[in-house]
């Protein structure tokens, strides 16, 4: 059984010491060095002495967001169902122990040819049908939460801090405003999150993967400089304020597919 093991030594400098992760298979991991942190979680690097590694996270401040951490523990262990990922809650505090994924963010990659545009395209789309057919909406996508491998040319999602089961309500503490007017300053201030997402309590609204649709036009927006007309038009069609004019991840991918078929198109 998985274990997250905290010694209290006697010497007051060593209180609290973190001996580390023990997973299913009893591979001991410790701590070696910050991954980075985010508003309301810190991420880790553990190791083990074979050089198996996790990513641990725990909240910045306690008490910690268990109920955030909860979300995200089931959107690893869902994806990465072959990965090791365990929820520890103690108390105020929790570790949230997920697979470590040595890849490259899409917002540190140099994209300098209209095939790498189309391959990122493809990869993306490949990374959110992989989710939806596990059933689930990922609802915060962005640049620094999907990562890429170039040599397989395969993206991995990460964070999964707002996702939620497909046909199930959103989050209605971040996502139902007391008013329509705040409900449009949230729209303009968050504008990479679909627009639908948005409401006046106690409206509450289903997650659907047209919501994702208009995260990947955001993403594809923030990444490509200057893409070619047809892939741009892609975009466009991903950032329609009505979900039902915006394509389906199969017909985005035809339509890449036809790109590929007739190079002059690209400039």
């Amino acid at each position: 059984m998985a274990r997250y093991k905290i010694k209290t030594k006697k010497k007051a400098e060593d209180s609290g010491y973190e001996s580390g992760y023990e997973s299913d298979g009893g591979t001991e991991y410790s701590p070696i060095i910050p991954l980075g942190n985010g508003d309301y979680a810190q991420v880790r690097l553990f190791k083990s002495i074979t050089n198996k590694s996790v990513a641990v996270l725990n909240p910045v401040t306690v008490p910690g967001d268990i109920g955030e951490a909860t979300v995200k523990h089931r959107f690893f262990k869902t994806l990465y169902s072959d990965k090791q990922s365990h929820l520890f809650p103690m108390g105020t505090d929790y570790r949230l122990v997920v697979p470590y994924i040595q890849c490259v963010p899409y917002e540190k990659l140099i994209i300098d040819t209209p095939e790498l545009q189309k391959i990122l395209f493809h990869s993306a789309i490949q990374a959110l049908k992989d989710c939806h057919d596990k059933g689930l909406i990922v609802l915060d996508l962005k640049i620094d939460n999907i990562y890429y491998d170039s040599s397989t040319q395969k993206s991995y999602l990460i964070d999964g801090g707002l996702s939620v089961p497909t046909g199930t309500t959103i989050d209605p503490l971040a996502f139902q405003k007391s008013n329509q007017e705040i409900v449009e300053k949230y729209k303009k201030e968050y504008w990479h999150i679909p627009p639908e997402c948005w409401s006046v309590k106690p409206t509450a609204i289903s997650a659907t993967p047209k919501m994702d649709i208009y995260c990947l036009g955001v993403l594809m927006y923030d990444l490509l400089e200057n893409p070619s007309s047809e892939i741009q038009s892609l975009i466009s069609s991903c950032l329609e304020k009505d979900p039902k004019k915006r394509p389906t991840l199969m017909e985005l991918k035809n339509s890449l597919d036809l790109i590929d078929q007739n190079p002059t198109l690209m400039p």
